[in-house]
């Protein structure tokens, strides 16, 4: 009796499965930038959320109700987002210009960041100058951007990247439900040491 050899083969297969790996790969460095903007817009959320709505100034206008005086601290102008395709690396980078067209000098990016984020106290203001360092007003700590790191490291950044895989489904691991984003907070709470606005 004679014996019948089979033999499977599948045509292609490889070539389809590259093919498909490198539509993946193409779809990572779109995910990471639409993560990069939806973070933006976050923070800006959590801006107007905490820092707008945590005070109302009595003494000054705020570049947000007054775009003459300078950029909004939430402006797109703030924001530099840039994903590297070759390491596969999102950047975000915010960095808040300080400038207002009513004061002589003013803080910016991070350090405009951690006044926002404390406490202080500071005197009579005129014409864009402090006149008298008596503290009379107290402005609240407001840590907006200590919030948006703690609101973004748990499944933030992984549910808007998942999002951005699409149409490709990306599971998510029980190791990636929250991204540690402590080193990137900046100094908050407590009372801010200087007795003047930030400028």
């Amino acid at each position: 009796m004679a014996g019948v050899q089979i033999t499977a083969q599948i045509i292609g297969l490889e070539e389809e499965l590259q093919a498909e790996v490198k539509k993946i790969e193409r779809q990572i460095p779109y995910a990471l930038t639409n993560t990069g903007v939806e973070m933006a817009r976050d923070l800006q959320s959590t801006l107007h959320r905490v820092w707008y709505k945590g005070y109302t100034p009595a003494v000054y206008e705020r570049r947000t109700d007054d775009p003459n005086l300078g950029t909004p601290i939430g402006s797109d102008e703030n924001f530099d987002i840039s994903t590297d395709v070759a390491t596969k690396v999102l950047n975000f980078i915010f960095e808040p210009d300080g400038n207002n067209a009513k004061f002589e000098t003013m803080r910016g990016g991070d350090k405009l960041i951690e006044w926002i984020q404390k406490e202080h106290k500071y005197g009579e203001i005129r014409h864009g100058k402090v006149v008298s360092r008596e503290a009379t007003t107290t402005i609240p700590a407001r840590p907006f951007w200590n919030i948006f790191l703690e609101e973004q490291s748990h499944g933030g950044i992984i549910e808007k990247f998942i999002k951005g895989m699409s149409p490709y489904q990306v599971i998510a691991g029980s190791e990636d439900s929250a991204i540690d984003l402590t080193e990137f907070e900046l100094p908050a709470g407590g009372t801010f040491e200087e007795s003047e606005l930030p400028f």
